[in-house]
């Protein structure tokens, strides 16, 4: 198919042309696969009692999402004080936030679903 507005450099350079056209479209394509993962975010409130707050999901429900927080918070009430675990099947890690003696933030994955949250007392 013949581009109805003239393209002095395409005329010129005919393989320059395809790869900056190439370029172009697989750049675009990669914006749109990546743009609606990072508006799907969803932010799903608390859990006991405020303990975990700023809870945000990424490919999952806040109703797992929520699940498991109350779970990872089980786990540490159970003794369990590892920064890495593993809490209903999703890989979870948590790491000191500096500014707080005793708050954490924590990511837990599963798949390409993320969940993430701070816990403080």
């Amino acid at each position: 198919m013949r581009n109805s507005l003239p393209d002095r450099p395409c005329r010129l350079n005919r393989l320059a042309c395809v790869l900056r056209r190439t370029t172009l479209a697989l750049a675009t394509a990669l914006l749109l696969a990546v743009a609606p993962t990072a508006a799907t975010a969803n932010r799903c409130g608390t859990t006991n009692g405020g303990f975990n707050s700023h809870i945000t999901v990424n490919g999952a429900s806040c109703t797992t999402a929520r699940a498991v927080t109350r779970a990872w918070l089980r786990s540490v009430q159970h003794g369990n004080t590892s920064t890495h675990r593993v809490v209903m099947g999703w890989s979870c890690s948590n790491t000191p936030i500096p500014q707080s003696s005793a708050a954490v933030h924590i990511r837990c994955t599963r798949g390409g679903a993320v969940i993430r949250w701070v816990a403080a007392p």
